[in-house]
Parts: C-alpha cells; sequence; structure tokens
C-alpha cells in the first residue's frame, strides 16, 4: 500500500502529490511490485538470495523453506483508514475482525494454515483505549477460530489508523 497525501495548501506542492500519483497510476501496483523487485535483486548474487526462497515477491505469500524441508508462509498487509475501511461506520471489534481476516486469507490462498500473528497498529491520540482493546478482541476472536496466536507487535502515534500484521 501507497499513501501519497499533502498537509500543504500551496497549490505547487498539491500539483507535485497530484502528479506524483498520476505516475504511480500508470505504473500500477504489479508494475510497482515488479520494478521494486527488480531492485532488490543484486544480479552477482541472486542466486545466494533466493536460496531457501520457493516463492518470493508477487504472491499472496512469500514461501520459504527451512530446515528439514519445511516451508514457512509469511505475509503481510497494510490496512489503512480512509482507504480501506471508515472509523465511526464500522464497530472495533469488526474491524478487528477485518482485519485478522485480510491476513489469514493470504496464507489460506498458499494453501497453508495460518500458526502466528504479529501485529503493528498506527492510532491517533483520538481513539479511546477500549476502542484498540476492542479492535484487539476482534481480530483475537477470529485468530482463535483458526488456531493462530498473536505473538506481539508494534504500536506507533498516527494521523490516521493503519495497522499491518504479517502472519506466518
Amino acid at each position: 500500500m501507497l499513501i501519497i497525501g499533502s498537509r500543504s495548501n500551496e497549490e505547487g506542492e498539491k500539483a507535485a502529490a497530484v502528479e506524483t500519483v498520476c505516475e504511480l497510476c500508470k505504473v500500477g501496483e504489479f508494475g510497482l511490485i515488479d520494478r521494486l523487485h527488480q531492485l532488490l535483486i543484486n544480479p552477482g548474487e541472486a542466486e545466494k538470495q533466493c536460496a531457501g526462497v520457493v516463492c518470493g515477491i508477487g504472491d499472496d505469500a512469500a514461501v520459504l523453506d527451512i530446515h528439514g524441508g519445511e516451508q514457512v508462509l509469511v505475509t503481510t498487509d497494510l490496512t489503512v483508514e480512509g482507504s480501506h475501511f471508515i472509523w465511526g461506520k464500522i464497530s472495533p471489534s469488526d474491524l478487528g475482525h477485518k482485519l485478522m481476516a485480510s491476513n489469514l486469507s493470504d496464507i489460506a490462498a498458499m494453501g497453508g494454515s495460518p500458526r502466528f500473528a504479529v501485529v503493528s497498529l498506527g492510532i491517533n491520540d483520538q481513539i479511546k483505549v477500549a476502542e484498540v482493546e476492542a479492535v484487539y478482541q476482534g481480530m483475537q476472536e477470529l485468530a482463535h477460530r483458526f488456531g493462530t496466536v498473536i505473538v506481539g507487535g508494534d504500536t506507533v502515534r498516527s494521523s490516521f489508523i493503519s495497522r499491518n500484521t504479517p502472519d506466518r
């Protein structure tokens, strides 16, 4: 997810932001992913960098070989207020359910069983502690139903609500 916005009222800065958005629209999500993938692989070390990577950039989840031939699936989805939900139009527990579902479905799409989740949450100063707890309750209820354990994460103050949950 890429978010571009402007806080300034100056027309020049707004025009630059719109131009940047239009350029990204032309490239598209998958075009951008392809460009970033090319940027991340060093041609001389591609084989070494990809050792153990069964399926990498561009799918619902990465598939990694670990010891003993076992495979681990890793995914992360970023959910952002205003793009994926509107605070006040969804209950906090329903939002938590939605947030967890988006990640659990990525693991399921790759034929895996979700075991662990790490939650990164950006929240603003207007959100009440009880509301954050209700978001986590919604995540926990769905995670429990699928045998997934939330094992940690990160919280940060943000001007909007965002949440990123990588699952394994």
